[in-house]
Order: C-alpha cells, then sequence, then structure tokens
C-alpha cells in the first residue's frame, strides 16, 4: 500500500488457531475453547480466545454461555490513506488497534417440533474505538476511547411440515461510551448511544405455494429512531435523531426445479422497501445517506 507518493509500506498478519473440544459430560456439559495468535507486522504479538459451554439438560431446554476476545488492525486506508479531494480520507499511522471482550449467554427453548422460543443477553467492551473526526475539508480516524453495548435479542419461530414458516425477532441494544476528551464536542455528543437504533422488529412469513414449485416470503422490518453520527452532530452544532421507520420486503423463488437434470436450478425475483420510505440513515461529513427506494432484482442460480 503506498503511503505517499512516491513511498510504499507493506504490511503483513500471521496467524496461528487452536481449538479444543471436551463433551464427557454431554449432553449437560460440552466444552470448546480456542486460542489465536497474531504477529502483525506493525502491531508485534496479539492475543485473542474464545470459550463455550453448551448444555441441554432436558430433551426442550439448550442453555449456552460463549466468551470471546478480538484484536482488529486499522486498514490501510485509514493508516496511511492519502486525500484526493474534499471529504477523502487522510490516514493517520498513530493509530492504535482495536480490541474487544464478549459474553453472551443463550436459552433455546422447543416445547414442541414445529415451535421455537429463543432469548439472549449479550455484553461487548470495545477498546481504542476508531471513529472519523474532521480535519479541515478532510476526515481523519482517532482513537476516541471505549464503547460498552448490552443487547437483548429474542426470537420466535414456528412452522407447519414443510409449507409454513413464520418468524418474529425483537433486538434491543444499549449503548454507552468513554469519548476519552472533553470540551464542547464531548458534551454535544455525550456518551449516549449514535447511529445504532433504539430497537429493531422483524416478523416474517413464507410458504410453498400449492401445486406449484414456488415459495413465497414477506418480511417486515421495524426500525427505532437513530441518533445521528458524531460528525453530523459536530456539523449540526446540535444532537438529533433520525426518524423510526419500516421496511416490507417480499421474494418469489422457485423450488425443486431443474433446468439440468439432477442440478437445481433457482430463480429468484426479489423486492426491496416495496413501500419506498424515504427516511435516511446517519451519514457522515454534514450528509445522512438516503434510502434506496423500491428496488427489485431479478437472479438465477444454477447448480453445475
Amino acid at each position: 500500500m503506498g503511503s505517499a507518493a512516491g513511498e510504499r509500506t507493506d504490511i503483513s498478519n500471521i496467524g496461528l488457531y487452536s481449538q479444543a473440544s471436551w463433551n464427557a459430560l454431554a449432553p449437560y456439559v460440552s466444552v470448546t475453547g480456542g486460542a489465536r495468535y497474531d504477529y502483525h507486522s506493525i502491531y508485534g504479538g496479539q492475543v485473542s480466545g474464545r470459550v463455550g459451554v453448551v448444555s441441554n439438560p432436558t430433551r426442550p431446554l439448550h442453555l449456552k454461555l460463549l466468551y470471546g476476545s478480538a484484536f482488529k488492525a486499522p486498514s490501510p486506508l485509514l493508516l496511511y490513506g492519502v486525500p484526493f479531494s474534499i471529504g477523502d480520507i487522510v490516514g493517520n499511522p498513530n493509530l492504535k488497534p482495536q480490541r474487544v471482550d464478549t459474553v453472551e449467554v443463550q436459552a433455546t427453548l422447543e416445547p414442541f417440533k414445529d415451535l421455537l422460543f429463543s432469548t439472549g443477553l449479550a455484553y461487548s467492551r470495545l477498546l481504542n474505538q476508531a471513529e472519523f473526526v474532521q480535519q479541515g475539508f478532510n476526515s481523519i480516524a482517532r482513537n476516541l476511547g471505549a464503547l460498552e453495548a448490552l443487547s437483548w435479542e429474542s426470537s420466535v419461530r414456528a412452522s407447519y411440515q414443510k409449507w409454513i414458516l413464520g418468524y418474529t425477532t425483537f433486538e434491543l441494544p444499549v449503548v454507552t461510551r468513554s469519548l476519552g476528551q472533553t470540551g464542547y464536542a464531548a458534551d454535544l455528543v455525550g456518551q449516549g448511544n449514535v447511529i445504532y437504533p433504539s430497537h429493531i422488529l422483524r416478523v416474517g412469513i413464507s410458504g410453498r405455494v400449492p401445486r406449484l414449485p414456488f415459495k413465497v416470503t414477506f418480511e417486515v422490518v421495524q426500525v427505532g429512531s437513530r441518533r445521528a453520527s458524531d460528525m453530523n452532530i459536530l456539523d449540526n452544532a446540535g444532537s438529533y435523531s433520525l426518524s423510526p421507520y419500516a421496511l416490507l420486503d417480499a421474494s418469489l423463488a422457485t423450488v425443486g426445479l431443474e433446468l439440468l437434470r439432477h442440478r437445481e436450478t433457482v430463480i429468484l425475483l426479489k423486492g426491496r422497501n416495496l413501500l419506498s420510505d424515504p427516511t435516511p440513515d446517519p451519514g457522515f461529513a454534514g450528509v445522512d445517506y438516503p434510502r434506496l427506494p423500491l428496488s427489485v432484482m431479478l437472479q438465477l442460480r444454477q447448480e453445475l
């Protein structure tokens, strides 16, 4: 990657991963653990790992406890980017790598063959969070502090044989941040959640068309309000939120079609944002991203 005109910077990352499992007390307790060592040409040795404990104390109940950590080096663009026009990214070679630790607990209950309930909590702590800040007419990434996120996700799935499947999922994230700075900008943006929606609700149903080789799917997604990005809050000289919105998607796909003998052919017709909801998504550089209007996609997939 070129860091400036006439200069070149080579970046390498070598990783070594190992994993072990213990199932002596299955199905009551099963344990899986793994460790990873990365040697990055800029950041040196980095160790991360994961461990998972799974239990099935009774037939309809499954319990899961997970812990994992990860290391992520900044991309070459964030480290050595050279702006060519207004709004481009300026490289910051002093960026530190981001590290995240996550703990997750989940319970799944299947009282009947065609009915499944699931609920879970996940907590993540991100250190050395990299965020874009304005530098003149361009943007530069800086390590601005830490982020803590607690999310609750629950779902219900029900089906009738192979003909109909319905589901509902609900996600509730709670995010707090430590910006690692004081002053006007920190007071204006605050430590609350930005960009993340207050909640996400999905309701969907899919089913086979009787006597025809087609499957029809409908999904409604309701997304709660979202605060603007830090950069846009600063440009606006005040905090503001984007409105909640709802999307309707639908698809029609072939099932069991074989244009080639014993090779499945799938023809998929998919529509996104069928109600043409215009609500934008949080953006940067003073602009919130417009949502794509109603769009239709036709796809052909052939097994060879």
